[in-house]
């Protein structure tokens, strides 16, 4: 099986990328390496346990869900991009099991953090469970990502999007007092001026929030039609 495992790739159907969400979950998470970290633990459990029921259904009122993945949207969002579905009061893996793709690309996006590498190299039984495999230019094989990368840090991540946070804040400070009344309460621009405040971080996980059922659709009608097609 040949994929594209490239996390930035927008595949059909897609309003935001694997690593996109990877990215915007690093930035919102309350703590990010246990929410990574549950999110292997997930696939792991999965092909290690393949015949195992209650691996493939995650609880919504499961504490360590709530606290490590329902915090954050897209991190809800990279378990359907998995191969997850909601269920009413659960999240159940499709019948056709995890997207090997999906898997993959997690696998790449992770391997952009030097801090997630125990959690890269977790992934490659799971890579090689679904049937795929990292070429080297050599041509030997290989279940974790060979390739250098520009190293990213989530440090780095939270410490830009709180610094946005603080220039959005400023911005609609100084636009408010812009907007200070002129004249009586019925007059244009009279009353006070509001807006409503969200971090950065916190408009990104409330974006792909209301996306993800959107884009689950399409990107469900994108792959029956690729089934059909092939």
């Amino acid at each position: 099986m040949v994929v594209n495992a490239d996390p930035h790739l927008r595949v059909q159907g897609a309003t935001v990328t694997t690593g996109d969400l990877v990215e915007s979950a690093a930035m919102t998470a309350p703590d990010v390496g246990q929410t990574f970290g549950l999110l292997v633990r997930i696939i792991r459990n999965i092909v290690d346990y393949p015949h195992d029921p209650k691996f493939q259904e995650l609880r919504k009122s499961n504490a360590t869900f709530v606290e490590a993945l329902a915090q954050s949207a897209p991190c809800t969002q990279l378990l359907r991009r998995l191969g997850f579905r909601e269920q009413g009061e659960v999240f159940r893996l499709q019948p056709s099991g995890l997207r090997p793709s999906e898997v993959a690309r997690l696998q790449a996006a992770l391997h952009e953090f030097p801090e997630f590498s125990a959690l890269v190299r977790d992934l490659g039984p799971a890579v090689k469970a679904v049937g795929l495999n990292w070429s080297e230019p050599n041509g030997t094989s290989t279940f974790i990502p060979f390739y250098e990368v520009i190293p990213r840090r989530t440090s780095d991540l939270r410490a830009a999007a709180e610094e946005e946070d603080a220039e959005l804040q400023e911005a609609l400070r100084l636009s408010s007092q812009g907007a200070a009344p002129c004249g009586g309460g019925g007059s244009r621009g009279g009353g006070s001026s509001s807006h409503p405040k969200m971090s950065a971080a916190a408009a990104a996980s409330e974006s792909f929030g209301t996306l993800g059922g959107a884009e689950d659709a399409d990107l469900q009608e994108a792959l029956r039609l690729s089934l059909v097609n092939t």
